[in-house]
Parts: structure tokens; C-alpha cells; sequence
């Protein structure tokens, strides 16, 4: 009788206890689905989209990171919190998620992300004598922690209006991969280390010293596929943030390689000389002209000589631009011929070499009308004589005054005769000494 009624109650007992379990299971279960784990698939669905980085295929961590403990206030204003937390435990994170909620409520919303190791968040434009609950999650490209506590802060109390706050260059993204996918296409992606940039922007080197912005994405965004690219080529890349304050430093590169038979690419550089033209006559003591080149090569500009009859007037080396003008005022005093060179050489070592010549003569007579010029002091005038005679009989023909470059221009028709020689000369009017060159001949 004894045995039956002891039976009797230690039934009793495990039903009731089967029954707790069951009861704390489920309100586990539940709790866990509604707060702690993105259990729910519209819930997943949302932190993969908006919330998880790319993993590197190449070095996936094993698991998302343990929880964060020690969650505190550090100190308040009436517009701010700056909480901390304990990651000692946490080796694999990529960086914390800060969220926020009002007070008695679990709607929480990202307000800020750190980095890997930082361990505190500073929240800004807050409202004053208002409470709010932080928690802190650890992430990495796998998965977030779950959120094991929160924690109340409130601001102080004031008076004046929510602080606005200041637009901060963004943090610097990091590469995670480069990798070329075919002959034609590298794709890339990222890591977003900020939380205020409006986009990023893609550069792509050959060498990694001529850089050229290739592409803008939106924010948010963590890959791109580059698809003007050649096959069995190397390419550099790197990737910075930008927002109204400014670019983020460029990230560390990354290179990638297409796929394919390299194409070898030994076209020199293209050089043109502007200026002067080839096979020019000028006359001698004209104004000062520009000597200049254009010079472009898809490899880069690596170094630029320019030289008049072999003797160097301009050097230029690393460059490395794709596209350069290269000029240097040159006047020319001195009848004979000129050659003035050109030689550009590009970062593969390929070399272009253009020498066209020009003739510098003590004057020009072309249609009937004789062309001189002469050298004096600027501004200062001076009376132009002429004989035709062989110095006999001067006439004075015209007075011109100096220009600020001390050059006297001068031309005149003559007669259409043959075999006469006119003879020119330019005597002081108002300069106080005599120009360089007194007086020439020219035969029509």
C-alpha cells in the first residue's frame, strides 16, 4: 500500500516536471526567434542584405563570434552617449554593431559600426533628458553575436536644440578580393568600414603608380565586376569612400590577373611638336615663340627631352602621366638652320624621337614687301632709314617704337625691280642707346 502510493507521487512528480520543460523550451524558443537570433527568414533575410560583409573564399572564419560582455556607460551630455564593452573574449570579429531603442522597447536600429578591436561607440545628436537602450553585437563576414545584454543611458538634461551632426570624411574600405573570372571580366569586392559614406569609388593601375577611376558605386554596394580589361594581364585595384566631406585614403591594393594569352603592347608614344611648324622660316629676332610638344602613351609618360641642334633646353622624368604638353619660350637671334628634338620615352621603355628644322634669316621678302626685325630697348622709339644707293643718300622711311620685348618690326613695299639692293638702317630717335642691329640689305 505503501509502495503503491510512493509510485504514485514520483509519477506525479516527472509528469509535472516534463511539463515545466516543455513550458521553458517553448518560451525559450520563442524568445530567442523574436530578440536574440535572426531566426525568422524575413529577419536573415534582412541582415544578409543589409548588414553581412563578403567573406574572403579564400579565409572564412569558422562560425560567427562569441557574445559581447561588460556592456557600460562611459559618460553623457544632453546630445550624446559614449558606452563601452568587453571583446576579449571575441578572436574573430571584423568589428561591433551598435544598436539603439527607445526605452521599454526592442525596436532596435543600427547607429553605429566599429572597427576590429574598438570597443566603444560614441552616439551624437541625441535628444536631451531622453532614455535610450543600447546593445552591441559582434559581426563578421559569417554572422553577428547574438545580443547577450542591453543597457539604459540617458542624456542630462538642456536646453537648446539637437546638435546636427558634422558630415566626417569615411573610413578607408578594405579589399577583401580581386580576382580575374575570365579573359574579359575581374571582379572585386569590399568591406564597408563606415557608416556615413554616400559611395565608393574604384581605381585601376597597371603599375600602381598611374592610377585612373575606373568606376562610382552607390552605398551600400560591395562588389563590382570590371569588364574592360584585357586578357592574361595584371591589374591593381583599390577602393575608397566619399561622402559631401571629402574621399576617404585609398585602401591597400589588391592585384588580379585575367585570364588568357598575354597581349604584348609595344606601341611607343605618340609626339607631336606643336609648335614651331616643320620647315618654318622666321625672321631672325622675332618674338619669343613657344617650343612645344604634345605627347601621349597608354603606358605612361616616363621621361621627356627637348633639344634645339642637340643641346638640351628641357629634361622632364617620372612624369607618369598618359597624356602631357611640354613647352619652353625660345626667341631665336642668329641666321641658320635650327633642328629642334623631341624625344619621349614611356614606362615600358619605348622611345619616339621627332626633329623637324626651321631657318632663322636677317630678313624676309615676300610678295613685294620686306620684313625686318630689329632689337632696341622697350618702349623707346627709333627712326627706320633706307639707301639705295649703297649708303649714300638716306631716307628716313618710318619710327616705331619699341616693344616690351625690345623688338622692332618692320615692313615696307618695295619696287618690283631686279638686281637693286636696298639697304636699311635704325638710328636712335628717343632711346637713349643704340638697338643691337643697326642695319641689314635686302635685294628684291
Amino acid at each position: 500500500m505503501a509502495s503503491s502510493l510512493l509510485g504514485r507521487k514520483v509519477l506525479t512528480f516527472v509528469k509535472v516536471f516534463i511539463l515545466c520543460l516543455i513550458i521553458i523550451a517553448s518560451v525559450v524558443v520563442i524568445f530567442l526567434q523574436k530578440s536574440i537570433l535572426p531566426g525568422s527568414s524575413s529577419q536573415r533575410a534582412q541582415v544578409i542584405s543589409t548588414e553581412l560583409e563578403l567573406c574572403d573564399p579564400n579565409n572564412t572564419p569558422n562560425g560567427t563570434p562569441l557574445f559581447v560582455t561588460a556592456l557600460s556607460v562611459v559618460s553623457t551630455t544632453q546630445n550624446s552617449v559614449t558606452i563601452s564593452w568587453n571583446g576579449d573574449l571575441i578572436t574573430n570579429e571584423d568589428g561591433f554593431l551598435v544598436e539603439r531603442a527607445p526605452v521599454s522597447s526592442n525596436s532596435f536600429q543600427p547607429v553605429g559600426r566599429t572597427a576590429v578591436d574598438t570597443t566603444s561607440f560614441t552616439d551624437s545628436a541625441l535628444i536631451p533628458s531622453t532614455t535610450y537602450t543600447y546593445r552591441v553585437r559582434a559581426f563578421n563576414c559569417v554572422g553577428f553575436s547574438a545580443p547577450l545584454s542591453t543597457i539604459n543611458a540617458t542624456t542630462l538634461v538642456g536646453t537648446n536644440p539637437p546638435i546636427s551632426p558634422t558630415v566626417t570624411i569615411p573610413a578607408t574600405p578594405t579589399i577583401i578580393f580581386a580576382k580575374g573570372v575570365s579573359s574579359s571580366e575581374v571582379d572585386i569586392g569590399w568591406r564597408d568600414n563606415s557608416n556615413n559614406e554616400d559611395g565608393f569609388i574604384i581605381e585601376r593601375s597597371l603599375d600602381q603608380s598611374l592610377w585612373s577611376e575606373i568606376s562610382r558605386t552607390a552605398s551600400g554596394q560591395n562588389t563590382f565586376a570590371d569588364k574592360n580589361v584585357s586578357p592574361g594581364t595584371d591589374y591593381y585595384y583599390r577602393i575608397r569612400s566619399f561622402n559631401t566631406a571629402g574621399n576617404s585614403v585609398s585602401s591597400t591594393a589588391k592585384r588580379a590577373t585575367t585570364k588568357g594569352t598575354v597581349v604584348i603592347d609595344d606601341t611607343p608614344p605618340t609626339v607631336t611638336i606643336v609648335s614651331p611648324a616643320r620647315d618654318a622660316t622666321i625672321t631672325k629676332n622675332s618674338p619669343p615663340f613657344n617650343f612645344q610638344v604634345d605627347a601621349t602613351d597608354d603606358k605612361g609618360i616616363a621621361k621627356i627631352d627637348l633639344y634645339i641642334n642637340g643641346s638640351p633646353v628641357l629634361s622632364k622624368i617620372n612624369e607618369n602621366t598618359r597624356v602631357g604638353s611640354y613647352s619652353i619660350p625660345i626667341r631665336l637671334s642668329i641666321n641658320g638652320i635650327y633642328k629642334f628634338s623631341a624625344s619621349v620615352t614611356d614606362n615600358k621603355g619605348h622611345t619616339t624621337t621627332v626633329d623637324p628644322t626651321i631657318t632663322v634669316v636677317d630678313s624676309q621678302i615676300r610678295n613685294g614687301t620686306v620684313y625686318y626685325i630689329f632689337l632696341g630697348t622697350p618702349g623707346y622709339y627709333y627712326d627706320v632709314m633706307r639707301s639705295e644707293n649703297l649708303g649714300f643718300n638716306w631716307e628716313k622711311k618710318a619710327t616705331i617704337q619699341a616693344l616690351p620685348d625690345g623688338s622692332i618690326p618692320y615692313n615696307e613695299p618695295v619696287d618690283n625691280r631686279t638686281n637693286v639692293t636696298f639697304i636699311f638702317k635704325i638710328i636712335p630717335g628717343t632711346a637713349p642707346v643704340a638697338p643691337t642691329i643697326t642695319n641689314f640689305s635686302a635685294s628684291p
